[in-house]
Order: structure tokens, then sequence, then C-alpha cells
């Protein structure tokens, strides 16, 4: 589903997790998307939790983690106004993937380390919407979560002293 990923790239994939300047819950959220073990319809379903197995936000297909995280139209559509945002902050041209929304897979170049490590919280920050959304029976908006990620920005800056805070103030 991800293409070949070789165990080097798994290993940065893991290691970015856990450098990366955000709360527990949202790393938490992130290592239960890698080890498939995230609670989506489909899985509740399998475990006779719910009767259905659609997708919360869409109710077109099964709520598989791919789709929740990335394939469901509503999340998409929310993925590429995240993307465009910071697009123009950073000056790149980078679009929504599923290797990118799901997996956090930027290969994390250190000449951009802080352009992508913003994008890496703003996608975790993003999947953690997304479950609240799902947990609340709410719907997702791009600009409530925009006011979510600015209250999280504040919380956090005051733990880490990082640039990628500044990037993603821009955004919001």
């Amino acid at each position: 589903m991800y293409g070949n990923l070789q165990s080097d790239i798994w290993e940065n994939i893991f290691a970015s997790c856990h450098i990366a300047p955000l709360d527990n819950k949202t790393k938490e959220l992130q290592y239960k998307i890698l080890m498939r073990y995230a609670s989506t319809n489909i899985l509740l379903y399998k475990m006779k939790k719910l009767n259905s197995q659609s997708c919360t936000f869409c109710m077109l297909e099964a709520e598989t983690i791919e789709h929740l995280f990335y394939h469901c139209y509503i999340v998409k559509n929310v993925w590429f106004q995240i993307f465009g945002d910071w697009n123009i902050v950073t000056g790149f041209n980078m679009m929504p993937s599923l290797r990118y929304c799901v997996l956090g897979d930027f290969g994390l170049n250190l000449k951009y380390k802080s352009k992508h490590m913003s994008l890496y919280v703003l996608t975790l920050s993003f999947n953690f919407y997304i479950m609240q959304c799902k947990y609340n029976g709410e719907e997702l908006s791009y600009t409530v979560f925009k006011r979510i990620l600015l209250n999280k920005i504040e919380l956090l800056k005051n733990v880490y002293d990082n640039e990628v805070f500044d990037i993603l103030e821009q955004i919001v």
C-alpha cells in the first residue's frame, strides 16, 4: 500500500515521531497508526463494538486507517487546504499523499529540517484532530483545526524552543 519501504526508512519514520516537538497523546496516536491498531470502524466492527464499518465522516467506504486519515474525500479536502497554506508559508510545492499524511514520511532533509518538521507536526496534529472529531461525533473543519492548532502551538512553544512553531504560527 505504501510502496516498497526499506528498513532504514521505517527506522526514520519511527525516529521522527520520537523527536517531534509534540505532546505524548499525539505521538501515541501516530504509533498506533504505524502499528495498525488505531481504532478505526473496521477494527471496531471486527471486535463487534460497532454495527457498521462505514467511515464516520463520509459513510461511503469501510473506515480503514488509510481511508480515515487520507482517502476520505472530506479529510482529503482539508489536507489540500493544509498543504496549500504550508506551501505558501514555506515556498515549497508539496502535495498531500498517503505516505505523507499517514506515515509522516517526508525524508527529513537536514537543509530543510525545520520546514519538514513543521509539516510533520502539522500532519500529526491534524490526524489527532481527525480522531477527536471521530470520537466526539463532530464534523471536520479546517477553521476549527487552525484554532486548535494555534492553542497547541502556544502551549508547546513554552516547552520546546523550536523554529518549527514560528513556521506553524504563520499558517494559523
